[in-house]
């Protein structure tokens, strides 16, 4: 036989065999993927917030791309109201079965229970798996407002403090603005408001300094010309406000901040249940849908599992009740 064909014919083969093994391999992987967690009862995912929140747009993209770890079906519950309270009560009473989950942020999980007496305390609630973090941003209005982090610091005729608006005591719109105003020579005075569009009025008015949101929010207003960004609370600059510089590059690195949603479930859940529910959402995460949805609104993925997670939000919860205390919010 010729030893070429003779080598041709024993790589043929060798590639057959190749593919058929990773065609195996992908079946398995394929069907271990599709292997239902609660094969009889659908999952409910509730959070405390209203339809077109950043966490209703991320239950509901990820609904469709885990459905298959749930075959009865995945439901978005939206309970909206004392700040995520009532949601975290109820999945705090939920048999832990791995068909209840609550998806959370930031604030609800690590400085609300500094400020008020929950029914349900979220410290109970086993942490699942992180999905995305995203940045606060500091921005001025385009009328009246600072065109820099520098400007901003500029002391005023009309008045000696520097005016920062927040969301809302406690939030952590208020909680970087209090670590940020430790590193500045001025003194700051928050202004808390209830409606974004009051604090966008105050801006472009001179009445306001300046003010912290979410990126969600800042994004149409810079794009209508309404805002700039002037700053961000992430370790490194945004890549969606180039020109505005970190905390860091500021040398005002303690009011550095992340925020982040993830989810929880109900006390007592197994460990494997719960191994088993973050494979599943950390997997679906990584496809480029909910990828750009999530950008979409300001946030980028970084899905952390069980272990890491439940490590964040202790050291989350820990910093803020030392910023609370120090700033002298007292619970309600």
């Amino acid at each position: 036989m010729n030893p070429t064909s003779c080598k041709s014919s024993i790589t043929r083969r060798s590639a057959v065999a190749g593919m058929a093994a990773a065609l195996a391999v992908g079946i398995d992987r394929a069907a271990h993927a599709a292997e239902p967690i609660n094969a009889r009862q659908p999952l409910k995912i509730i959070l405390g917030y209203s339809a077109g929140s950043s966490l209703d747009v991320a239950a509901r993209t990820l609904a469709p791309l885990i459905s298959s770890a749930w075959p009865a079906g995945v439901v978005v519950d939206n309970r909206p109201g004392a700040g995520g309270a009532l949601a975290i009560a109820a999945v705090g009473a939920a048999p832990p079965d791995g068909a209840t989950l609550l998806l959370a942020s930031t604030g609800e999980i690590t400085a609300a229970p500094h400020l008020n007496k929950l029914p349900f305390d979220p410290a109970g609630l086993v942490p699942i798996c992180q999905i995305v973090t995203g940045e606060l941003v500091l921005v001025s209005g385009t009328q009246l407002g600072s065109a820099t982090f520098a400007d901003l610091l500029r002391p005023k005729v009309d008045r000696p403090n520097l005016m920062i608006g927040t969301l809302g005591p406690g939030t952590p719109h208020h909680l970087v603005a209090a670590m940020m105003s430790e590193g500045l020579k001025r003194k700051v005075e928050m202004i808390h408001y209830k409606s974004p569009g009051d604090m966008l009025t105050d801006l472009n008015s001179g009445q306001l300094d300046g003010g912290f949101v979410s990126v969600a929010l800042a994004l149409p207003w810079v794009q209508g010309s309404k805002a700039r960004v002037i700053a961000t609370s992430a370790p490194e600059r945004s890549t969606l406000f180039p020109t505005a510089p970190s905390m860091r590059e500021l040398n005002l690195a303690g009011a550095e901040t992340l925020v982040w949603l993830g989810f929880f479930a109900p006390p007592g859940i197994p460990r494997e249940t719960a191994n088993q529910i973050s494979k599943a959402i950390i997997g679906a995460t990584q496809v480029p849908e909910f990828v750009s949805k999530m950008a979409g609104v300001g946030f980028q993925v970084k899905a952390t599992g069980s272990d890491d997670f439940g490590k964040q939000v202790a050291s989350d919860r820990a910093r803020f009740e030392k910023v609370i205390a120090k700033i002298g919010l007292k619970a309600t």
